[in-house]
């Protein structure tokens, strides 16, 4: 299953995960802001001028989209959002969150963080899986609900 940068043609595949994504943090969270901010990246789909940083897309062997990551660099730091995947327990998570580690690692950057909602019991065995650590503690204002993490590099 290759992993690719979103290009413009993704759009509607993109769109359609990403609102299921929404639909189950609506069902499973009861985060009706995050929600509401899915909501309005799917209006707001567009490729970015920056590779790596932006969407990229885990496909199946037909080509359809089954999980999404965001990378965003911010100093010496990749800022992991928007994970998803259409089939959980599949591998494909492990298969976005190892892709986007190795783009970091080219990129030289210090660290790869992301957070979670303890709600998202599977998601956080995968980041622990991978060598990411519970920084929760850390953060300066961290949300309710929230789990911070974070994979040091270098």
């Amino acid at each position: 299953m290759p992993v690719t940068p979103f290009r413009p043609t993704d759009r509607a595949n993109l769109a359609h995960l990403l609102a299921s994504y929404r639909t189950w943090l609506l069902e499973n969270t009861a985060e009706v802001a995050e929600a509401e901010r899915v909501g309005v990246e799917i209006r707001n789909l567009k490729e970015t001028d920056w590779q790596p940083q932006g969407y990229h897309l885990a496909r199946a062997a037909d080509g359809d989209v089954t999980g999404c990551i965001v990378m965003k660099l911010v100093d010496d730091t990749v800022l992991i959002s928007r994970f998803h995947v259409s089939r959980p327990g599949g591998g494909t998570g492990r298969l976005l969150l190892n892709y986007a580690l190795q783009i970091a690692a080219s990129q030289r950057v210090r660290c790869v963080e992301l957070d979670t909602s303890i709600k998202m019991v599977a998601a956080q065995h995968l980041y622990l899986s991978l060598g990411f650590v519970d920084v929760t503690k850390e953060h300066d204002a961290p949300e309710a609900g929230v789990i911070y993490f974070r994979k040091v590099l270098r």
